[in-house]
């Protein structure tokens, strides 16, 4: 970081246009960084949401096991509520892995 301060105060004592110029480039990239990265943020948010969900689900199913083995009815709805639950999270955390990763190799190019 002191490499980078001291650079642009060089650059500033050359050409203050160009410090300027820099600065710019340097400020529209990191709003950029984090634009992107508050989207993947929120991604995350509601896979940790949803597996939360899915815990819920584990202990329902514990604590519940003798109703749901009695009721086929009431075995296959629980068991659709997970599938579907799975299901969702396995979308959405694949697409919040894939924004992640697309805001890791953009701050990079960056």
């Amino acid at each position: 970081m002191i490499t980078v301060i001291c650079g642009f105060v060089y650059l500033g004592f050359i050409n203050p246009f160009g410090l300027l110029i820099s600065l710019l480039v340097v400020g529209i990239a990191a709003a950029i960084f984090m634009l992107m990265g508050r989207s993947a943020n929120a991604l995350w948010k509601q896979t940790r949401d949803m597996q939360n969900q899915f815990f819920k689900f584990i202990a329902d199913l514990l604590q519940g096991f003798k109703e749901l083995s009695l009721s086929r009815l009431k075995s296959k709805a629980f068991q659709q509520d997970m599938d579907q639950n799975c299901q969702d999270y396995r979308d959405k955390r694949t697409k919040a892995d894939i924004r992640i990763a697309n805001v890791m190799i953009s701050s990079e190019l960056l």
